[in-house]
């Protein structure tokens, strides 16, 4: 059975200063030998959103000034 582990990240917009968090959600591959984790964003706090237009790399915006969130 694959192994699961959530923590969080903070986030803080470079533009407006909003902050809040991300939860991820770290998942091994039970395909590799290695047991390399993978991890997922399962949600944002709210003020935030997510695009999904890249679902192995999802991005981060504020919802008040529309800036890319690093994380």
């Amino acid at each position: 059975m694959a192994r699961r582990q959530t923590s969080t990240s903070d986030l803080k917009c470079p533009i407006c200063g909003k902050t809040g968090t991300a939860k991820w959600q770290e998942n091994e591959d039970p395909r590799e030998q290695r047991g390399d984790l993978r991890s997922t964003l399962i949600s944002v706090s709210r003020g935030f959103s997510i695009n999904l237009d890249s679902p192995n790399y999802p991005r981060i915006f504020c919802t008040r000034c529309y800036s890319l969130i690093s994380t």
